[in-house]
């Protein structure tokens, strides 16, 4: 999906930000519910907001689901970004109790993954 904030007009191809969202709140409530969905991405020019959409979706899925929103910085390796984003999720899984043995074992695995890949537990 290729997102435009200038679209008019309505193509398969470009979607406005109403849309993006619809999909992506769509495709959340359906993994949150165990169903299969198809993934979203966002393709578009510099500047058309895709950062600002991204943020705007985070605070607003924050409170129903567990979002990890990783921030590439440029000294950091992917593995490093990744690794930092997962854990502090998995941080905020552990405190519910329904939760709480499934982020204890995602703990472990990405402790393991952190091992192989040398990555580092940074702060945001």
């Amino acid at each position: 999906m290729f997102y435009s904030n200038e679209s008019q007009v309505q193509t398969p191809e470009y979607s406005t930000r109403e849309n993006v969202l619809k999909r992506v709140r769509t495709a959340i409530e359906r993994i949150g519910v165990g169903r299969p969905t198809k993934s979203v991405i966002m393709v578009g020019r510099r500047g058309v907001e895709k950062i600002a959409l991204l943020s705007l979706l985070f605070d607003e899925m924050e409170h129903h689901v567990q979002c990890a929103f990783p921030h590439a910085l440029e000294l950091r390796s992917l593995p490093s970004i990744l690794a930092t984003a997962l854990h502090l999720a998995l941080l905020r899984m552990s405190g519910k109790d329904a939760a709480k043995p499934f982020a204890i074992r995602g703990l472990r695995a990405l402790a393991g993954f952190s091992r192989t890949m040398n990555a580092k537990f940074c702060g945001p």
